[in-house]
C-alpha cells in the first residue's frame, strides 16, 4: 500500500501514479470500464448513432463541445470519486467502491457545476481569469471524497489547498495531462485508421473508449497524490 499523506516533488507524483496503477491494473481499469463505458456507448454511440454512422473525419464543434461536457460533469466526478474510493481504502473490492463512489455522486457534481459556474464566468470576463479559477479549484471532487466537504466548503477547501502553490499546481497538472493525452492518442490512432478504412465510427469510438478507459484513471491517481501532496505540505496550526 502507497503512502499517501506526505509531500512529493512532480516525478515522484507521476510516478507514483503509474505504479499504482501497474499494482493494481484490474482494479482501477474496472471501475473505469464501469464508468467510461455506458457513458460513451449510451450518449455518444446510441444518441449520436456513432454505433453505426460513418466514419466522421472532423467532428463538429457541436460534437467536441459535448465530449467536453460530459468528460468534465459526468464522467470525471464519477470516476474520480470511485477511483479515490479505491485507492484510500485498499481493503475493500471493486464493486464496494464503485458503490461508495456513486454514493459521492450528487455532491461531486454539486461542486463540479458550482466550479464550471465560476470558471466559465473567468474565461467570459478574460482568459486567464479563467485559468486562475480552475487551478483554485481544481480539487473540488478530491475535496468531497477525501476530506468529506460539501458544497462550498469543497470550493473553500481547493482554494486554500492552492494558495500560494498556484504555478506547482497549473504545471504538475498540465504535465499530467499531456502525458495521458499522449497515451490515450498512440492507442486511439490505429482505431482511427480502421475506423477511416471501413468507413465505421464506431471504430474510433472503440478507440477513444479504451484510451480513456488506461489514462483516466492515472490522471484520477496522480491528481489524488497532488491533493495529498498540498495536505502534507499545510502549516501545522500554531498550539497543535
Amino acid at each position: 500500500m502507497i503512502e499517501l499523506e506526505r509531500p512529493r516533488d512532480v516525478g515522484e507524483i507521476i510516478r507514483d501514479a503509474f505504479r499504482v496503477w501497474w499494482a493494481g491494473p484490474g482494479r482501477f481499469v474496472v471501475i473505469a470500464i464501469a464508468v467510461i463505458l455506458p457513458i460513451e456507448v449510451v450518449i455518444f454511440g446510441l444518441g449520436l448513432g456513432q454505433l453505426r454512422g460513418p466514419y466522421e473525419d472532423d467532428p463538429s464543434r457541436e460534437v467536441m463541445g459535448l465530449e467536453l461536457g460530459v468528460s468534465w460533469l459526468l464522467t470525471t466526478p464519477l470516476l474520480t470519486a470511485m477511483t479515490i474510493r479505491a485507492l484510500v481504502a485498499p481493503e475493500i473490492g471493486i464493486r464496494e467502491a464503485i458503490v461508495r463512489g456513486t454514493e459521492l455522486f450528487l455532491p461531486a457534481l454539486v461542486v463540479t457545476v458550482m466550479t464550471a459556474v465560476v470558471v466559465v464566468g473567468g474565461l467570459f470576463v478574460l482568459i486567464l481569469p479563467g485559468i486562475f479559477l480552475a487551478v483554485r479549484l481544481a480539487f473540488v471532487v478530491e475535496a468531497v471524497a477525501i476530506d468529506d466537504a460539501r458544497a462550498g466548503e469543497a470550493l473553500r477547501r481547493s482554494w486554500q489547498l492552492t494558495d500560494g502553490n498556484f504555478w506547482r499546481v497549473l504545471g504538475i497538472s498540465l504535465g499530467i495531462y499531456l502525458i495521458a493525452a499522449g497515451i490515450a492518442a498512440v492507442i486511439a490512432l490505429p482505431f482511427d485508421g480502421i475506423a477511416r478504412n471501413a468507413d465505421a465510427q464506431v471504430w474510433a469510438l472503440a478507440g477513444r473508449i479504451i484510451g480513456s478507459v488506461i489514462t483516466l484513471p492515472v490522471t484520477v491517481i496522480a491528481s489524488t497524490l497532488l491533493y495529498f501532496d498540498l495536505r502534507a505540505r499545510q502549516p501545522t496550526p500554531s498550539g497543535s
